[in-house]
């Protein structure tokens, strides 16, 4: 699956196609969603989760989902 994901990341790349953001339902379970938001709106969500989760509860302890890890 990994091999076929960038096999696909390379030919949209090539084809001016490639775009940063994934559609969190569409994506595979090592992407990192949160870096197609933007390094700044990623960095945003992280520091905003640090605020009100230091801890970390909702990242340790949710199951499923994308996490911002």
């Amino acid at each position: 699956m990994k091999n076929l994901l960038a096999t696909f990341k390379h030919l949209a790349d090539e084809k001016g196609m490639l775009h940063r953001y994934i559609f969190t339902n569409y994506a595979y379970q090592d992407e990192d969603v949160f870096e197609g938001y933007g390094r700044d709106s990623a960095a945003n969500l992280r520091r905003i989760s640090e605020k009100y989760d230091p801890e970390g509860v909702f990242q340790k302890n949710v199951p499923g989902g994308f996490k911002l890890s």
